[in-house]
C-alpha cells in the first residue's frame, strides 16, 4: 500500500484514495510527555498508525510493542477500555503480499476478522461493556463489501450492494451506528447504518462518510461532497450537511462534545494540503506545510489531533494538543488516530 503523505487533490477519486493511504515509515521514534491534562490530572494518550515494523500504537509519545506484524502491516484506530487496548487495522499475509486480512490487536496480541471474501481491513474499533465493534472493508476480485464484525462475527449492514465501504463505528446506548458509503468511487453515496438499515446521506454529487459520533440525540458523520468536480469537507448532524469550506478539502473525524462539534481534516491551499481542524465550522490550520489531519478527541478543555507533518519530503507523525504540534518519530511514521483515556 503507499505509504506517502496524503497529498488533497479537487476529484472524488483521489479524494477517496486519501482516506485509505498514509506515509511511509524509516524508525519509530518517541514523542514528548503528554500525559498530563489541562487540569493537571494524568491521562494516558494512545495513538495508533504506522512505524518501521508496520503497525504502530505510542502510548504518551512512548511506541508500545504490537505483537506480531509485518511491514504493510497499519493501524487505523484506537480504543482503550478498562485496562484493555484494542488496535484495528491490516496485517499482510505475509511480507510483501498484496491485500492483507483486517486485524483487531488487544494488548498486542493480533486477531484476524474473517470475512469470507479474501482481503480486509478493519478501519475502526468501538468497545462497549464486553462487546467489541469493528468497521471495515471485506474486498473480493471484484467488488467490496462494507463489514462490521461484533465480537469477531460479522454483523448484517443493509443495502451494501455490490460495492460499500465501512470507515467507523460508535456505540451510543442501544444503537449502533456505522458509516461509510455505498457505490463505486465514480458513484459513491455517503452512507450511514443504523442498527444495520442504511441511510443515505449524500443526495447530490459524490459523496463519502468517513467518521460518525452521536452525542445525545444528536447524530453526527463527517466526510466529503463532490459536485462538478468541487470537493468539500462535509458535516452532516441528524441527516443535514453543512459544508465547512469552499472547496479542495475533507473532514475525516468528527467528535461532538456537550457544546462543541469538533472535525479534523485537510483542506487544500495554494496546491498544498494543510491538516485543519474545525471547531463549531470555524476552521483552524494546524500546519501550514504540506500534512494532514486524520482523527480528533477531546478530553475535558484539551484538543487532540494525530496526523502527519512533512519530514524530508515524507510523512511524520504527528500528534497536536490544543494546536501545538508534539512529533511522534523522525521521517517515516504517521498516526491515523488518538484516543485519550
Amino acid at each position: 500500500m503507499n505509504k506517502h503523505i496524503h497529498r488533497l487533490a479537487v476529484t472524488l477519486t483521489v479524494i477517496l484514495a486519501l482516506a485509505l493511504t498514509t506515509v511511509s515509515c524509516k524508525r519509530e521514534g518517541g514523542g514528548g510527555n503528554n500525559n498530563k491534562n489541562s487540569a493537571g490530572e494524568t491521562v494516558a494518550v494512545y495513538v495508533a498508525g504506522y512505524a518501521d515494523r508496520g503497525a504502530a500504537l505510542w502510548k504518551n509519545g512512548t511506541a508500545q510493542a504490537m505483537g506480531s506484524t509485518v511491514p504493510d502491516s497499519e493501524a487505523f484506530s484506537v480504543f482503550a477500555s478498562g485496562g484493555d487496548v484494542y488496535v484495528a487495522g491490516i496485517m499482510p499475509d505475509c511480507e510483501g503480499c498484496d491485500g492483507g486480512s483486517a486485524t483487531l490487536w488487544k494488548n498486542g496480541t493480533a486477531q484476524t476478522l474473517d470475512s469470507a471474501m479474501g482481503n480486509s481491513r478493519a478501519n475502526s474499533v468501538f468497545v462497549t461493556g464486553n462487546d467489541v465493534y469493528v468497521a471495515g472493508t471485506a474486498f473480493g476480485e471484484e467488488d467490496s463489501k462494507a463489514t462490521l464484525w461484533k465480537n469477531g462475527a460479522i454483523q448484517k449492514l443493509g443495502g451494501t450492494g455490490s460495492n460499500s465501504q465501512a470507515s467507523s463505528v460508535f456505540v451510543s446506548g442501544n444503537d449502533v451506528y456505522v458509516a461509510g458509503n455505498v457505490g463505486s468511487m465514480s458513484n459513491s453515496r455517503a452512507t450511514l447504518w443504523k442498527n444495520g438499515a442504511a441511510q443515505k446521506l449524500g443526495s447530490t454529487g459524490e459523496s463519502r462518510a468517513n467518521s460518525v459520533f452521536a452525542s445525545g440525540d444528536d447524530v453526527y458523520v463527517a466526510g466529503i461532497v463532490n459536485v462538478k468536480n468541487v470537493v468539500r469537507a462535509t458535516l452532516w448532524k441528524n441527516g443535514v450537511a453543512q459544508a465547512l469550506n469552499d472547496g479542495g478539502s475533507s473532514a475525516l473525524s468528527v467528535f461532538a462534545t456537550a457544546s462543541d462539534v469538533y472535525v479534523a481534516g485537510t483542506v487544500h491551499v495554494n496546491d498544498v494540503a494543510q491538516a485543519t481542524l474545525w471547531k463549531n465550522g470555524v476552521a483552524q490550520t494546524l500546519s501550514s506545510k504540506e500534512s494532514s489531519a486524520s482523527s480528533v478527541f477531546v478530553s475535558g478543555n484539551d484538543v487532540y489531533v494525530a496526523g502527519a507533518a512533512p519530514e524530508n519530503n515524507t510523512g511524520r507523525g504527528m500528534l497536536w494538543k490544543n494546536g501545538a504540534a508534539i512529533p511522534l518519530g523522525i521521517a517515516g511514521t504517521d498516526a491515523n488516530a488518538v484516543f485519550v483515556k
